[in-house]
């Protein structure tokens, strides 16, 4: 998938909130990992909690 000058690439982990994935600058070529949050998730927590 790729998203602005970044190419997001395979699932490094998931957690309770959203997955880290790794992620390239295409531009740079450089890796690094990114998370990906799952807003239902988050708006769930923060009704919970209210």
């Amino acid at each position: 998938m790729r998203l602005g000058k970044y190419e997001i690439g395979r699932t490094l982990g998931e957690g309770n909130f959203g997955k880290v994935k790794y992620a390239t600058n295409v531009e740079t070529g450089k890796g690094f990992a990114v998370k990906i949050l799952e807003r239902e998730k988050i708006l769930q927590l923060k009704i919970t909690e209210q």
